[in-house]
């Protein structure tokens, strides 16, 4: 019983890591199993996800989570190379990329 115990505990810990990260070790077909015995449905990570946990970790407004994902990156890209004083922030080929005009991100 211990054993099985220890094995459930461990395979949890992979799933949790498994969620957050990218690489993970295999035992693929035993994480399954206890999965489909659990019933549990896992999704995928959003951007979604790692904006509300960074904005709240950074107590910041929650409010810009209604700015479409693709506008939250452009603007941290532009914020970020202006932090980083590489002028300009923005060119036409990150406006051709993103759709997103530098007046509309700053």
């Amino acid at each position: 019983m211990r054993k099985s115990l220890q094995v459930v505990g461990i395979t949890g810990m992979l799933l949790a890591y498994q969620y957050e990260e990218v690489y993970v070790p295999a035992l693929e077909d035993f994480k399954k199993s206890i999965l489909n015995t659990l019933q549990f449905s896992l999704s995928v990570p959003t951007l979604f996800v790692f904006m509300r946990r960074f904005l709240k970790a950074a107590e910041s407004d929650t409010k810009m989570l209604k700015f479409p994902p693709s506008f939250l990156s452009s603007a941290a890209i532009c914020a970020g190379k202006s932090l980083l004083k590489q002028f300009p922030p923005w060119n036409k080929t990150l406006t051709f990329h993103s759709t997103y005009l530098e007046k509309q991100i700053q």
